[in-house]
C-alpha cells in the first residue's frame, strides 16, 4: 500500500469525518470537556444515516487492517509523518463536505488534500482560526487516548468480522470474547437465523434478554415452530397407539412449547440380579440333569458360570442403545433434532421431561416367578461345547412431566431371542443377549408410541 495511505492518512479520514459530521448535525461538547474519539464516535454514530454509518465503518476497518499491515511488516512513521498524513486526511474530508460529494468518495485513494491545500492558499486568512480549532480538537484527541487498543473498537472491529463471516463457529468465539459485549443480543440473533434447528438458540436468548430488542420476533418465531409441531402430531393417525401414551406426548408437547425446553432426561438405573446354576434348588438341579441324561454332552459338569462370564462393564453401551432409540423415535415423530435425549442432568433444562428406565438384568425362566433356569446350549463347529444360563431383562418404565399428574408407565421383559450371531466366546454371548434385549425393548417402545422399529425392523 502507497505510503500515503498509511494508517495515519486513514485515521485522518475518519477523524474528519466524524469532525464534520458532528459539526453539520450540531452536535455540542461542553466546553473544557475530557473529549476522546471514542466519544465522538458515539454521539456521532448515533445521529448518523445509514450510509454515514457504513463510510464511518469502513473507514474504521481499513484503519484497523493498514495499523495490522504496518506493525506484521514493521513500517515506522515518524511522528512529523504521523501528524502530516493525519491532517492530510482530515484536508481529504474537508473537501469532500465543502464541494458537497458523497462521503464514501474518502473511500478512494485519490489525493483530495492537494485541493484543499490550494483552497487553503486562496483563503488563508478565513481558515487560518478554523484551522486553529481543528488542530485543539486533534490535540485533545491524540493527547487522551490511544484508541486504536479501546475495548470498544476491538469489540466492534471483532463484531463486523462476525456478520461478515457469518459462521456459528464465530458467533460462538463472540461470546467467549465479549461476554457482556455491546453487540450480544445482535450475534443470538444471527445464531438462530444461522442454525438449521434454532430451538436450543431461541430459549437461550430469550432466557437472557426476555426483554430484548428483539424479544418479540424471537418469541413469535419459537411458537409457531412448536405450533407446527403440536398441529402436525394431533393431525396425525394415533391408530394402534397406546391412548395413555398419545394423552402423554401431547401434553409433553404443550408443556416443553411453555417451558421453553427442548432436552428430554433419561434417567437409567440398572440392577443385575443373577444365579449361577449351582444357586438353584438341588432338586431342581438333579431333575436337569436326568432330563440330559441322553444327551452326547451331560449337562454335569458342562454347565459354565453365569456370573464369571457376564460383564457389567458394558452398561455405557446399554444406555446409548436406550438413548439412541429413544432418539430416534421422537426424530421419526417431530421434526429432526426438536428435541435433545440427554443421560445426564447437568445436559438437561431444569424443566426437562423425564423418562425413567430401571431395568433389571436377571436369570430368563420357564415362566412368570418360576424358578426353573432357561438353559441354551452352546455350539462351535456344529457341536455341542457347553450349556449356558439363558437371561432377560425386566424393563419398569415411567414417563413423567415436571409439576403435572400425567404420565405413562410400563413394564416389558426383553428376550434376546434367535437374533444372536457369530459370537467369539460365552462372554461375547452374554454380552451380545444383553444388548439384543436393549434393542428389542427399544423396538417394542417405538411400537407402542406408533413408530417404526429402530434396530430389528421388517423385511418387506
Amino acid at each position: 500500500m502507497e505510503q500515503n495511505f498509511s494508517s495515519s492518512r486513514w485515521y485522518g479520514r475518519l477523524l474528519g469525518l466524524l469532525l464534520n459530521l458532528a459539526n453539520m448535525k450540531d452536535i455540542r461538547f461542553d466546553k473544557g470537556a475530557n473529549l476522546t474519539l471514542q466519544d465522538l464516535y458515539l454521539k456521532v454514530f448515533d445521529l448518523a444515516d445509514r450510509k454515514e454509518k457504513e463510510v464511518i465503518n469502513e473507514l474504521l476497518q481499513r484503519w484497523s487492517e493498514q495499523k495490522k499491515h504496518e506493525e506484521a511488516n514493521h513500517i515506522t512513521i515518524s511522528k512529523s509523518d504521523d501528524n502530516k498524513y493525519q491532517q492530510q486526511g482530515i484536508d481529504d474530508a474537508t473537501v469532500i463536505f465543502c464541494k458537497a460529494e458523497k462521503i464514501d468518495k474518502l473511500l478512494e485513494k485519490a489525493d483530495f488534500y492537494v485541493e484543499e491545500e490550494q483552497r487553503i492558499a486562496e483563503l488563508k486568512k478565513v481558515r487560518a482560526k478554523k484551522r486553529r480549532m481543528a488542530w485543539g480538537f486533534i490535540a485533545v484527541i491524540v493527547l487522551t487516548i490511544v484508541i486504536y487498543d479501546l475495548p470498544y473498537f476491538q469489540e466492534q472491529r471483532f463484531y463486523n468480522e462476525v456478520v461478515k463471516e457469518q459462521t456459528l463457529y464465530k458467533c460462538q468465539t463472540y461470546y467467549e470474547k465479549y461476554p457482556e459485549g455491546r453487540h450480544y443480543e445482535d450475534v443470538m440473533l444471527l445464531e438462530v437465523n444461522l442454525s438449521w434447528n434454532p430451538v436450543k438458540p431461541m430459549v437461550a436468548y430469550l432466557n437472557k434478554f426476555p426483554e430484548g430488542k428483539y424479544a418479540t420476533e424471537i418469541n413469535d418465531r419459537y411458537n409457531a415452530l412448536w405450533d407446527e409441531e403440536i398441529v402436525k402430531y394431533e393431525n396425525r393417525d394415533k391408530t394402534g397407539e397406546s391412548p395413555e401414551a398419545v394423552k402423554y406426548l401431547t401434553e409433553m408437547l404443550h408443556y416443553m412449547k411453555q417451558h421453553r425446553t427442548n432436552t428430554i432426561l433419561l434417567d437409567i438405573n440398572p440392577t443385575v440380579d443373577l444365579k449361577d446354576y449351582e444357586e438353584f434348588d438341588e432338586n431342581l438341579r438333579s431333575l436337569f440333569e436326568l432330563l440330559y441324561s441322553g444327551e452326547a454332552l451331560p449337562l454335569k459338569g458342562n454347565i459354565v458360570s453365569l456370573k464369571e462370564n457376564f460383564t457389567t462393564s458394558d452398561q455405557g453401551v446399554l444406555k446409548r442403545i436406550l438413548a439412541e432409540g429413544v432418539e430416534k423415535s421422537f426424530n421419526r415423530m417431530f421434526s429432526s433434532n426438536l428435541v435433545s435425549i440427554v443421560t445426564s442432568p447437568m445436559d438437561a433444562d431444569s424443566a426437562s421431561p423425564v423418562l425413567t428406565f430401571n431395568y433389571v438384568i436377571k436369570n430368563r425362566c420357564e415362566g412368570e416367578d418360576s424358578e426353573i433356569p432357561n438353559i441354551w446350549t452352546y455350539v462351535a463347529n456344529d457341536k455341542p461345547q457347553a450349556y449356558i444360563l439363558a437371561i432377560d431383562v425386566k424393563f419398569d418404565v415411567l414417563f413423567s412431566i415436571p409439576g403435572s399428574d400425567v404420565a405413562y408407565a410400563y413394564s416389558e421383559i426383553g428376550e434376546p431371542g434367535d437374533e444372536i450371531r457369530g459370537i467369539e466366546d460365552i462372554k461375547d454371548g452374554y454380552r451380545q443377549m444383553t444388548q439384543v434385549c436393549f434393542a428389542k425393548f427399544s423396538d417394542k417402545m417405538s411400537a407402542n408410541l406408533g413408530l417404526e422399529k429402530t434396530y430389528f425392523r421388517e423385511e418387506g
